[in-house]
């Protein structure tokens, strides 16, 4: 749409210029031509140029240009200034096939879980590949939650996989150890069931009433109300699509998306274009009237 606009442009005031211009009747057309098109050239790049004719057609032509140009430059700088600065994030894995497809994380979770059993002891599909991946590297599969942890998942190399209400504590344990900032971030949750369990002694006797008491808990929504009470929110963490893990497309800006905003500059261009041309041929008239020496009149408009 620029491209048609620009030739349009240059090639109707090529014709206006060849058929009213009185200083180029001894020019040639291809000079006329790239006169006019270094003319729009340096006005859609914001440089300026210089237009010496004043006849109206191509006066209005040429601010109709300007108008445009305007409207393309500041919505290209607005468009390249956002894309630059705005953070660019990667879409969250939220299935075992997103991480099993996934070119730069490996998947990571604690020996010994229900989640690295299920990994390890899949014999098709998605799981097979993490499990796969897990016996290839085994110190992804940690024996306990170490010190240095937390810089597997900081260094973006690794997904851990866990209980939701672990990946809670760890999303926020971040947020404090980084002032407040999302450093990491939760996907969907996966299908299958989750498991608490606490270690006990063998032949613990009050093994029976533990198990009671984390299913009544569980029930009654009181784990979930602890989390909710002592934890900080991570929301914000979770601000962005987790149902999404496909790349935004970037489409493609055209005069349409400008529609709105160029009407408007384009209107008060018009408005303004008109009121000077009126304010022109008012003076024009005075001063031909007191060149005859006429005293001046009114001029109603």
């Amino acid at each position: 749409m620029i491209c048609v606009a620009f030739v349009s442009t240059v090639v109707f005031l090529s014709v206006i210029t060849r058929l009213i211009g009185r200083h180029i009747g001894t020019q040639s057309n291809i000079r006329v031509v790239t006169w006019n098109a270094w003319y729009s050239f340096a006005i859609l790049t914001a440089q300026g140029g210089n237009f010496p004719s004043n006849r109206l057609p191509l006066r209005v032509l040429a601010g109709s240009w300007c108008l445009i140009a305007v409207v393309l430059v500041y919505a290209y700088n607005g468009t390249l200034i956002s894309y630059v600065s705005l953070p660019t994030h990667q879409p969250i894995v939220n299935t075992f096939e997103d991480l099993a497809a996934s070119k730069t994380l490996r998947v990571t979770t604690q020996r010994g879980s229900l989640s690295a059993e299920i990994i390890l002891n899949s014999k098709s599909g998605a799981l097979k590949t993490l499990g796969d991946s897990l016996r290839r590297h085994p110190e992804d599969l940690l024996l306990t939650l170490p010190g240095h942890f937390d810089s597997i998942l900081h260094s973006g190399c690794c997904a851990y996989v866990e209980v939701r209400r672990l990946g809670e504590l760890l999303v926020h344990k971040s947020m404090l150890e980084h002032q407040g900032q999302c450093k990491l971030t939760i996907g969907k949750d996966l299908d299958y069931t989750q498991v608490w369990s606490f270690g006990v002694a063998k032949n613990f006797p009050h093994l029976s009433n533990i198990n009671m008491g984390i299913q009544l808990m569980r029930q009654s929504g009181l784990i979930t109300r602890i989390g909710k009470t002592y934890l900080k929110p991570i929301d914000k963490c979770l601000a962005r699509e987790a149902g999404h893990n496909k790349p935004n497309k970037i489409s493609q800006l055209t005069l349409s998306d400008l529609a709105d905003v160029f009407t408007m500059i384009f209107g008060l261009g018009c408005l303004l274009s008109a009121l000077a041309f009126l304010l022109e041929m008012l003076m024009s008239s005075i001063g031909f009237r007191v060149a005859n020496g006429a005293e001046p009149g009114i001029i109603i408009i």
